[in-house]
């Protein structure tokens, strides 16, 4: 089902089960959190700061950083590359899809859970690779 994100600014299509977190639960603004009980699967699609690398390397230093942050020490890219968005400039996007293993909360190590993440510039993403689809801009 495609739902609008950020007030409108972007919309994504979010599997049919998922909930909105935010109707259970405080959600930082710079988020938007789905989630599925039945499969304890959940979507969290987040707006990034600004760094000064470009393209590929800004998504890389991000995906680094949470990779980091997760204590997980052998993260991997699944794909890499440009992304055509037809209302933009050739070379203005780009995508970076990973597979990550972290806990939630303080769980451990004994409770990590395989993650598949999709970083993308600007706010849009292939549907290959695990890394879903989004569209929009801001």
């Amino acid at each position: 089902m495609l739902r609008d994100l950020f007030g409108g600014a972007m919309s994504m299509a979010i599997p049919d089960g998922m909930t909105d977190i935010s109707v259970l639960r405080q959600v930082p603004d710079h988020q938007e959190v789905f989630a599925n009980a039945q499969t304890d699967s959940s979507i969290i699609v987040e707006i990034l700061e600004s760094v000064p690398q470009k393209g590929l390397d800004a998504l890389a230093y991000h995906y680094e950083q949470v990779s980091e942050l997760n204590a997980d020490e052998h993260p991997g890219y699944l794909y890499t590359g440009p992304l055509a968005v037809p209302s933009m400039a050739e070379g203005a996007a780009f995508v970076l899809c990973g597979q990550q293993e972290a806990a939630k909360f303080n769980e451990g190590d004994h409770a990590k859970n395989t993650i598949v993440r999709g970083q993308q510039q600007p706010l849009s993403a292939p549907a290959q690779q695990g890394c879903g689809r989004a569209a929009g801009g801001v």
